[in-house]
């Protein structure tokens, strides 16, 4: 799957070597962001949210005939997940919990879609590209239970690593991943609404040199997102 991204993305880049004046634009907008779970041990699944993160950066159109053209830029995305809490006490139901714990993972993010128009409506699809600038583990909550409570609030940083670290008081997950990005846009008045989809097939779970027989295929964890972007191009 990878190579077969390489491949399409190296053919889009050719392409724009050869087309004519692009033009710019600026981008805007949210996330709805979770991570998609797959389990060997579907119980050890973390029951999780979406939730809701800027989404922000600069657009390349490039046409390449009537109706087609390449679009690339380079944005700021910010992903991750929520942890459903009532969901991860919901088999011991005297207790109640309020707050929040989240993941966040933010992103410099490349795309390299081909734009089809069919009147105003346009239709995208392609590969991106993403790195991770940092991210990091958020919780503030209160548990109540028989007439009493207790609260836990804090937050732990990410490591970017492919493997686990002994001693380490972070969490890792991978720093990089790419992925499919699906698309559609509407005119309105001089910005362009756009609705996208986008999923990642990169593993983030990290490997463990401590212990070799650990399989992360075990353990799988990707990025899903849902983006509601403006986007206006300043020139035409």
């Amino acid at each position: 799957m990878k190579k077969l991204f390489y491949s399409v993305s190296f053919f889009f880049l050719a392409t724009v070597a050869v087309i004519a004046q692009p033009t710019f634009g600026i981008k805007a907008g949210f996330n709805f962001a979770i991570w998609s779970q797959n389990f060997q041990v579907a119980a050890d699944e973390m029951p999780v949210n979406s939730r809701l993160a800027p989404n922000l950066g600069l657009v390349v159109d490039y046409p390449i005939s009537e109706g087609l053209s390449l679009r690339s830029g380079i944005q700021y995305s910010s992903k991750g997940t929520a942890v459903d809490l009532k969901e991860l006490l919901a088999d011991l139901p005297d207790l109640k919990i309020k707050g929040y714990d989240r993941f966040i993972v933010n992103y410099l993010e490349i795309p390299v879609k081909g734009v089809f128009a069919a009147g105003p409506v346009k239709v995208s699809a392609g590969p991106y590209f993403a790195f991770g600038l940092n991210g990091i583990n958020k919780w503030d909550y209160e548990v109540t239970y028989n007439g009493g409570s207790f609260t836990d609030n804090g937050s732990e940083k990410a490591e970017f690593s492919n493997e686990r670290i002994s001693g380490n008081n972070k969490w890792e997950i991978k720093g990089m991943d790419l992925g499919i990005d699906l698309g559609v846009e509407y005119p309105v008045g001089p910005v362009s609404l756009g609705l996208s989809y986008s999923k990642g097939f990169v593993n983030m779970t990290p490997s463990d040199p401590q212990d070799p027989s650990y399989d992360p295929s075990t353990e799988k964890m990707t990025n899903s997102v849902f983006s509601f972007t403006a986007i206006y191009m300043l020139s035409k």
